[in-house]
């Protein structure tokens, strides 16, 4: 059910609303002052572990304001106990749109034994919307936490969020309390902004637990602005025993400065912190398109990781049957990128066996596969093939990448593959 206030009307009269008394925050589900440390050091374990805490992600629909994600704290990938990280700013400018005020994020692992955590909180002390000639927004207090954890009980997963109070004008009126949204029931302002609390999920399995909490979502209506505030996510797994796998397959990615159209990593696969158990993990797309720059067909991703208690072993593709590339100025065939990676007592074997192209036709005409490597189309494009990239514990794959010479500074990553597998450095028994 939505809470629904009466269309605010910008006459001498001022709003009217129904002014409501905030509610008293909720008790924060992962505190992180008893977090940061646990009696044992940064003790190893079977256990793997994740967090990531953000202030906010904005849509600019109509405004030309958009960000990824701000405040940012994250740890990984990890098997430590007693490990954690803070993010403290005074104020973060949200260009265009406002500024959060007095944002505290943390994110850490803790416990000892069997009884161990991964937490995830974000505390925001006021956000500050201002959308010339729309509205004023003030909301206080923002909290959102996730924790996910183990005990002699099992796995389990626990989140909170909470907001004090939330304010409006419009067109310069005076400030007006608005009620504070209940799960399921938004608060909204016909026409002018619509304020939701974040999802919270909580999924618990006999092998892990994952918890994530996300504090409100502010629909600015008249510009379709969309902004998530205070995201959290933890995540518990068990299964480590000789490493910890870092690792992703995109089959696309088009990054640019400018005005140039981007794309993120698609179809995005990524490997699990203790791999997979042996299963191959997939995702595909029929196509991806990027108007004017980049059309692909039958696009793909795998990942699949197995360890033991003598070796960690996988591997990562990424696949597409067609990329055409500037309405046809480039146009190549079946390209395949794969990241492979063992450890075992030897140490670790990283290769990029597999990686291959089918075909390629430039400007209409099919030249040999290999004359496509250092190709220049002077002032168009240039393209490197079969990128590596060692790592430590690793190997960085791109099947193809093209980098527009038109000034927008684009490069265009055609099947990506990477995977690393670090020492779990667990204690011999």
């Amino acid at each position: 059910m939505r809470a629904t206030l009466r269309p605010v009307a910008v006459a001498a009269a001022g709003l009217a609303l129904i002014a409501t008394a905030a509610t008293a925050p909720a008790a924060v589900a992962a505190e992180p002052h008893g977090h940061h440390h646990n009696q044992g050091g940064k003790d190893t374990t079977p256990y793997a572990f994740r967090a990531v805490s953000y202030g906010t992600r904005i849509r600019g629909g109509q405004l030309p304001v958009s960000s990824g994600t701000t405040s940012y704290q994250a740890i990984a990938c990890t098997n430590r106990l007693g490990t954690g990280k803070e993010n403290q700013v005074a104020t973060v400018e949200l260009p265009g749109l406002g500024r959060l005020d007095g944002v505290y994020a943390t994110t850490g692992t803790s416990g000892g034994g069997d009884d161990v955590a991964s937490y995830s909180t974000h505390t925001i002390g006021s956000l500050t919307l201002d959308v010339p000639n729309v509205l004023g927004l003030k909301i206080k207090a923002i909290q959102a936490s996730s924790k996910a954890y183990h005990d002699a009980g099992g796995y389990h997963a626990d989140t909170a969020v909470s907001v004090a109070g939330i304010t409006l004008s419009v067109a310069g009126q005076d400030l007006v309390s608005l009620p504070i949204p209940k799960p399921d029931a938004p608060v909204e302002v016909p026409g002018l902004v619509r304020i939701s609390v974040g999802k919270e999920k909580k999924v618990v399995t006999p092998a892990g637990a994952q918890a994530k909490a996300e504090g409100l979502v502010i629909q600015v209506l008249p510009t379709g602005t969309k902004i998530q505030v205070a995201h959290t996510a933890a995540k518990l797994d068990t299964g480590i025993r000789r490493g910890l796998f870092y690792g992703k397959a995109n089959a696309t990615q088009v990054k640019a400065v400018g005005d140039l159209v981007r794309s993120g990593p698609q179809p995005l696969e990524v490997m699990p912190c203790q791999g997979t158990g042996g299963e191959t993990r997939t995702k595909s797309l029929a196509s991806v398109s990027v108007p004017g720059v980049l059309q692909v067909d039958g696009a793909g991703t795998a990942v699949n990781g197995l360890q033991t208690g003598k070796k960690a072993a996988g591997y990562t593709t990424a696949s597409l049957a067609r990329a055409n590339l500037l309405n046809g100025a480039l146009v190549i065939d079946a390209i395949t990128a794969r990241a492979h990676v063992v450890r075992g007592p030897g140490g670790v074997h990283a290769d990029s066996d597999g990686t291959q192209i089918g075909g390629v036709v430039v400007q209409g005409q099919s030249i040999p596969v290999g004359a496509l490597e250092g190709l220049e189309i002077p002032g168009v494009l240039r393209v490197d093939t079969n990128v590596v990239t060692r790592t430590n514990g690793g190997i960085d794959v791109v099947g193809v990448r093209i980098t527009l010479l038109d000034g927008s500074g684009a490069v265009i990553d055609l099947a990506h593959a990477e995977l690393k597998i670090a020492g779990a450095d667990l204690p011999k028994k």
